[in-house]
């Protein structure tokens, strides 16, 4: 934009100065060559215009170092805003790089669960009416011993299983988050069941 402004006003000035010229070597030609042909009032009338056109090429040249400065202005905004535009964009790329390092998601809220009701205690039965209570005779079904949960390798390995994250793992084994990323060669902290990860340093 502002080579634009310069070279039309470079060329107004030229077109200016070219015609300003060419009126004093008119009237130097017409001075020297026919003096008796020229009045003194048409020399004056001459000598007014030849002013005339050096103060419109002055007026021309003010308000084209005007519109030069103002172009300036308008290109050193449109890169005051191109560079604002630039650190929004890197400001939010840091901040969804360090949410993911720190295992954050942004789950939906939860619906508040409705309470339930009170159960109404059995009527007690009278002791002297009640049937005699009677022993099964089925064996008692012995309890499912509880899941152990997993551990890490002698060597220091850990398998992942269904509902494992990088901050439950973490936590398990004392680390932080971005440990056992940087320990796994991990970007980012999706994984999945049956991956094995280093836990232990």
């Amino acid at each position: 934009m502002t080579g634009t402004l310069n070279n039309n006003g470079r060329t107004i000035l030229f077109v200016t100065a070219a015609c300003a010229v060419f009126i004093i070597v008119v009237l130097v030609i017409l001075s020297v060559a026919g003096r008796s042909s020229v009045s003194t009032q048409e020399f004056a009338a001459m000598q007014q215009r030849v002013q005339a056109l050096e103060a419109e090429t002055n007026r021309l040249a003010i308000a084209l170092e005007t519109m030069d400065a103002l172009a300036r202005q308008v290109d050193a905004f449109d890169q005051i805003i191109k560079e604002s535009a630039k650190r929004e964009t890197d400001l939010l790329f840091r901040v969804s790089d360090l949410e993911a390092k720190a295992g954050i998601s942004r789950a939906p809220a939860t619906e508040t669960p409705e309470e339930a009701p009170v159960p109404q205690a059995a009527p007690q039965a009278d002791p002297e009416t009640a049937p005699p209570a009677t022993v099964s005779d089925m064996p008692a079904k012995p309890e499912s011993p509880a899941v152990q949960p997993a551990s890490a390798t002698p060597d220091g390995y850990y398998t992942v299983v269904k509902g494992d994250t990088t901050y439950s793992i973490s936590r398990k084994f004392g680390l932080t988050v971005d440990q056992l990323l940087e320990m796994n060669n991990l970007k980012s902290t999706d994984i999945f069941p049956g991956q094995t990860l280093k836990v232990k340093p």
